[in-house]
C-alpha cells in the first residue's frame, strides 16, 4: 500500500509537461580573435518571460501603456541594416514619414548610431501632445564606426469614438526627447 501511495504522489512530477528553457550565449572574443561563446543568461518558463533580442520593442513598458492616451498602442519596432557607413549626415536623427495604413500608424525614422548596435524601442508622451520615440542602442561591443539606420515604429490604432478623439491630440513626434527632431504629425 505504501508503494502505491508513493507512486501516486510521484507520478505527476514525472508525467507533467516541462517548460522550455532558453540559453543565451554571447561572444567573449574581440573582433580579431576566434569566436568563444559563454553562457550569458538562462531563462526558465519561456514564453511567459519575454526574450529581447536584436532590434525590438520593449514590451508592456510604462511608456507603451501611456500611449493608449493617444488612442494607439505600440505594436512593433523594426530596423534596417547599417547604411552610409561612416558618412557625415547633416541631421543624424530625423522623422522621415508618418502614415496611417488601415488601422496602423507607421513612423519611419533615420538615426545614426554605433555600427555594432541593435536597438530596443520605447515610447512616451510629452507635454500632452508629443509622441516621443525612444531607442536604446545595445550590442556585443562598441565599434569604432557609426552608421545610418532606419527604425520603423508601428502602432495599432484603437477603434472607437473616444480613441479617435484622443488620436487628434497627438500634434508632434520627436526622437529621444531631442527638440531638434520635433516634427508636426502629417499623415500621408
Amino acid at each position: 500500500m505504501k508503494k502505491i501511495l508513493f507512486l501516486a504522489f510521484l507520478s505527476p512530477l514525472f508525467l507533467s509537461a516541462q517548460s522550455d528553457t532558453i540559453f543565451i550565449r554571447r561572444n567573449q572574443a574581440s573582433h580579431d580573435e576566434p569566436i568563444h561563446y559563454a553562457t550569458d543568461t538562462i531563462i526558465f518558463g519561456y514564453p511567459e518571460t519575454p526574450v529581447l533580442a536584436g532590434t525590438t520593442m520593449l514590451p508592456n513598458s510604462a511608456g507603451g501603456m501611456q500611449v493608449y492616451g493617444f488612442g494607439i498602442y505600440f505594436s512593433g519596432l523594426s530596423g534596417s541594416d547599417c547604411s552610409s557607413h561612416g558618412e557625415h549626415v547633416e541631421d543624424p536623427e530625423e522623422v522621415l514619414s508618418t502614415e496611417l495604413v488601415d488601422s496602423q500608424l507607421i513612423i519611419n525614422c533615420r538615426i545614426v548610431a554605433n555600427c555594432c548596435h541593435y536597438f530596443l524601442g520605447d515610447v512616451s508622451i510629452e507635454e500632452d501632445s508629443i509622441l516621443n520615440l525612444v531607442y536604446y542602442g545595445y550590442g556585443s561591443g562598441y565599434c569604432a564606426c557609426a552608421c545610418c539606420f532606419g527604425l520603423t515604429y508601428t502602432f495599432g490604432v484603437l477603434d472607437d469614438e473616444w480613441d479617435r478623439e484622443n488620436f487628434q491630440k497627438m500634434k508632434y513626434i520627436m526622437i529621444n526627447g531631442d527638440r531638434k527632431t520635433l516634427r508636426e504629425v502629417k499623415l500621408n
